[in-house]
């Protein structure tokens, strides 16, 4: 598909759904009907269906967060304390429509990475990458690992590509984070040194795109969206979105407001909405993005 140059990108309808809780990652479901967020300060987790403007508060200390392929089930890790230096870390199943949970695995190793692979089962891995779990949707555990790749961080904060058994592992990028795989897995964009930079699997080059943060990939992959903050180091003075072709051309500004400070963007899956969060008032908000 030809990449259409953008003249004039630009969000509206823009609506505060929630008063957000130090909020560290927005997640739409796999249907868009969901919008699900953590909370940095208390890890609690919350979800809302903007459509009902229905929101709930899931009192679980959720760490790393991820939907399930069928939109109702939220994978977590939690942190429960044995003693004030002693912690057990459990991965774990919540329902959203039943309002159930689960625990499926606890460990006294700090637990990372989780993800869903693309055939809809549970992976994560512990601190150290001694050790990798892959469980289906009803908690149970799989033995035998099939031919998939999973982009992590490593204990020393190192983005690393690997088979999901451990094997062949990849360095994209020491030190940096924020990982993001396109769709048609061709591409990884990250943050390092406070660029966004491009990463092509096929060729292992390495590409500088812009100044900025959090990049997101458009559903056709053919943008990216992201946040330029300005900061001091010590707090964040304003903060704003903008958008890029994915070729690293045609930089343009989506949002201008003084009075909220747009950061954590995430695109719903059909393209047509947007979830941001507010650094100085921590609200989420959504919006409609029109290319």
């Amino acid at each position: 598909m030809q990449i259409k140059y953008l003249e004039k990108p630009f969000l509206t309808n823009i609506e505060k759904i929630a008063i957000g809780n130090w909020t560290k990652q927005l997640l739409w479901s796999p249907d868009g009907e969901k919008l699900l967020w953590n909370s940095l300060k208390c890890s609690n987790l919350y979800f809302i269906q903007p459509k009902e403007s229905k929101e709930m508060n899931i009192h679980v200390n959720g760490r790393e967060i991820s939907w399930l392929d069928d939109s109702e089930n939220i994978a977590y890790v939690e942190r429960t304390s044995k003693t004030r230096f002693i912690h057990r870390f459990s991965l774990n199943i919540y329902n959203a429509i039943d309002d159930t949970n689960m625990k499926i695995f606890e460990t006294d190793e700090i637990l990372r990475n989780l993800r869903v692979t693309q055939k809809g089962h549970i992976w994560i891995n512990e601190l150290d990458g001694t050790n990798e779990y892959l469980f289906n949707r009803k908690g149970k555990r799989l033995r035998e690992y099939y031919n998939e790749k999973v982009l992590v961080f490593d204990h020393d904060l190192n983005l690393v590509r690997m088979n999901i058994d451990g094997s062949n592992r990849e360095m994209i990028q020491s030190r940096g984070w924020r990982g993001e795989l396109s769709g048609d897995e061709r591409y990884i964009i990250y943050n390092f040194n406070g660029y966004l930079h491009k990463y092509t699997i096929s060729t292992n080059g390495k590409n500088r795109l812009v100044w900025g943060n959090n990049g997101i990939w458009s559903p056709d992959d053919n943008y990216i969206i992201y946040e330029v903050t300005n900061e001091d180091g010590h707090s964040i003075h304003g903060s704003d979105l903008y958008i890029i072709n994915s070729d690293g051309f045609n930089v343009k500004q989506l949002t201008f407001t003084a009075e909220i400070q747009e950061g954590n963007p995430s695109i719903s899956p059909d393209g047509k909405k947007i979830a941001f969060t507010c650094y100085k008032t921590n609200a989420v908000y959504i919006a409609d993005i029109e290319f």
